[in-house]
């Protein structure tokens, strides 16, 4: 049996034998790492947008003169700074630029509402707000919006009390305060799964701890050429595609909206040779290849998550890119990775392993206390890219946490196992479980599964009431082009019955042309529970 409160007894075939069970990490802000490669390579291409490239050099002297203007706004040390834009060079400078203050970044997502978005405004106190002008008209008259507002994109002064992008670049470079890592950098918010969503407090520290991370497992290096494609105000976007290009003096290619034509193309032309995405993006743009082969010969490393992997979306990376798809996991609390799959030993459906510095337990979901492999329970880090505490909730600070043999673990509410070896492999979400005649069943299980079918390109496992077994299991599927019309959910369910246990296959199946999903691209389970239950109670 691997104790898994010591991961240095993982088996050797499992940790890459040329890495270290734990780093060191650089001791400076995040921001001190641009400055670096700025330093070291101020003339090569840093990021590149459209027709427009930033050199290091480039990149860093905008970065100083939006900290200019910032500064001359009031805007210091300890002060949060909103980001609420689809993804675009000045998102970077943004970021870089309230870090050389001092200042917290909080990143918003752009699908927010004229009436969600006041709350993230009035919970972290923004003093300032970096957005574009159509995302602005849905606040401007709102009491909340920060004092400090700056548009990207706009033309001309189109609101009153506004500054334009162009005009704050206008402002003198602002030396670098004093910040440390143990200062507070970001406060990202979670998606409201129990409630009100939730700050995250995270620190310089956490957020070298995953960048420098991935950067040394993945073997990123200058000469990569990295497709941001993943929104920036998630986790996985912001530090996979945003901070660990830049720490590692690679090239970052921003694209502002998912289009699979248009990412197939930017691969090819580019030779872009990294990618780190999730299932849906990874999913379309491989059904795009079927129908328009491209030459993507450059990529050397893809991973994903997100969610549940399918095997035939693994062999078809293998196919098209020649490289294996590496999973990994992670949560906005830990600013992205505690997991990942070792490339050279990686497995499918599964997230990996403990990454550096880090430790994992599976808990009993009812006394909590550390369960022995295969056993499922709820999956509880340790390590230094864990939040240290949840945004003005004090209460629900302590919930999350739990001490273990003088270890301070985060619960992370996601059901999961590890097996012999001490690979990871999750479950479900905690709270996601349907229970069909007393039977556990795990929709993200039964969605891993159907995706083997030739047919399936997405699907979306919910539970609806059955006056029989209480509660049954529905499949919302996304067929892949070519498979309209020639097949039925009678055989979907067929196929279902011979490869699944007989309490978890779906007993009903519906074809959609669409699935909700959130900014980040995920299918967005929770709206579709939602509008099952409605559809269910209207008969």
């Amino acid at each position: 049996m691997i104790d898994v409160l010591n991961p240095h007894c993982l088996s050797e075939p499992v940790w890459p034998r040329r890495l270290p069970r734990d780093l060191a990490f650089p001791d400076v802000p995040v921001h001190v790492n641009l400055e670096v490669s700025a330093r070291q390579y101020p003339h090569k291409v840093a990021l590149r947008a459209g027709v427009r490239t930033w050199t290091y050099a480039e990149l860093q002297d905008e970065v100083e003169r939006f900290a200019g203007f910032l500064a001359d706004q009031g805007v210091g040390h300890g002060d949060r700074v909103a980001v609420w834009l689809q993804n675009r060079p000045e998102y970077v400078i943004a970021v870089y630029g309230a870090w050389r203050l001092g200042a917290i970044v909080s990143p918003l997502s752009p699908m927010l509402t004229a009436e969600e978005a006041p709350f993230f405004f009035t919970d972290s106190q923004a003093a300032a707000l970096i957005t574009a002008p159509a995302l602005h008209q849905r606040v401007e008259t709102c009491e909340a919006t920060p004092r400090v507002v700056i548009l990207v994109g706009a033309e001309g002064r189109t609101r009153t009390g506004t500054t334009l992008w162009e005009e704050a670049l206008t402002s003198a470079p602002a030396p670098a305060q004093a910040v440390s890592a143990s200062d507070m950098a970001l406060l990202p918010y979670t998606s409201g799964t129990t409630g009100r969503p939730k700050g995250c407090v995270l620190l310089h520290s956490a957020l070298q701890a995953t960048l420098f991370g991935a950067a040394v497992w993945c073997q990123h290096t200058s000469a990569s050429v990295h497709f941001a494609t993943l929104p920036f105000f998630h986790v996985t976007g912001f530090q996979q595609s945003m901070h660990t290009v830049l720490a590692t003096s690679g090239e970052m290619i921003v694209m502002e909206r998912w289009n699979r034509e248009e990412a197939a193309r930017i691969m090819e032309e580019r030779r872009v040779t990294n990618w780190v995405s999730i299932t849906a993006m990874i999913i379309d743009l491989l059904n795009h290849l079927d129908e328009r082969p491209r030459d993507l010969s450059a990529i050397r490393f893809v991973a994903g998550g997100g969610a549940a992997i399918p095997e035939d979306v693994h062999r078809r990376v293998r196919e098209t890119f020649g490289v294996s798809l590496v999973e990994g996991y992670g949560l906005t609390e830990t600013i992205s990775q505690t997991h990942l799959n070792p490339p050279d030993a990686a497995r499918e459906r599964c997230v990996g392993v403990p990454t550096f510095n880090t430790r994992c337990l599976v808990l009993d979901k009812d006394d909590q206390h550390p369960l022995s492999a295969d056993a499922v329970g709820e999956i509880a880090v340790s390590g230094p890219q864990i939040l240290e505490e949840y945004w003005n909730r004090p209460e629900e600070t302590v919930e999350a946490f739990i001490d273990i043999e003088g270890r301070r673990y985060f619960r992370t509410g996601d059901l999961g196992y590890y097996d012999a070896d001490g690979y990871f492999y999750i479950v479900d979400r905690l709270k996601r479980m349907i229970n069909a005649a007393g039977f556990k069943v795990w929709p993200a299980e039964v969605e891993a599964r159907l995706h083997d079918h030739p047919a399936v390109s997405e699907a979306c496992v919910v539970g609806v009431g059955d006056p029989k077994r209480g509660e049954t299991t529905r499949a919302l599927i996304i067929l892949k082009p070519g498979f309209r019309d020639r097949i039925t959910g009678e055989e979907i369910i067929a196929w279902s019955r011979d490869h699944m246990s007989a309490y978890k296959y779906p007993r009903e199946v519906a074809f959609v042309e669409t699935l909700p999903r959130l900014a980040s691209g995920k299918i967005d389970w929770r709206t579709v529970q939602a509008e099952e239950n409605t559809r269910e109670r209207n008969g």
